[in-house]
């Protein structure tokens, strides 16, 4: 299973999928950002906007992400949510931990692009953040 990790900031996902055995592709926007993505990723990774991913429409069976919670970053992470989701096979799952204020609208995107939510949970992190960990289905209509 291809895994894509469009929002790898520095590899912590990546990291841990790879532990996990998985075959999981980092990006990011940020040049700076690819020494430590490329030994992270095991050479996987590449530098591009989520906003128009390098990879053919139905490439990957899952993304798991973190966006960035700073509100400066919401629209263009919203604006991604359709790039993703093209690059997403037919009945490939999305995983994403969002900030608390981008659920409704993460959530109506990736709906209205035939997305189920199909599991939620709140995490309470460090300074009073709240986010959501939400598994998003695709092709279970």
């Amino acid at each position: 299973n291809m895994i894509l990790d469009p929002f790898a900031g520095f590899g912590g996902i990546v990291l841990a999928g790879r532990r996990r055995g998985f075959s999981i592709v980092a990006s990011d926007i940020d040049e700076s950002l690819k020494p430590g993505l490329a030994e992270a990723s095991g050479g996987k990774c590449i530098i591009c906007d989520a906003n128009h991913l390098p990879f053919p429409t139905t490439f990957f069976d899952a993304i798991v992400t973190e966006p960035s919670f700073r509100r400066i970053h919401r629209e263009s992470t919203l604006a991604a949510l359709p790039e993703l989701q093209r690059v997403l096979k037919p009945y490939g799952r999305m995983t994403l931990l969002i900030s608390e204020d981008m659920y409704d609208a993460v959530t109506e995107i990736l709906t209205r692009l035939g997305g189920v939510l199909t599991s939620k949970y709140l995490i309470r992190r460090h300074g009073g953040l709240k986010c959501y960990a939400l598994r998003i289905d695709y092709g279970l209509q």
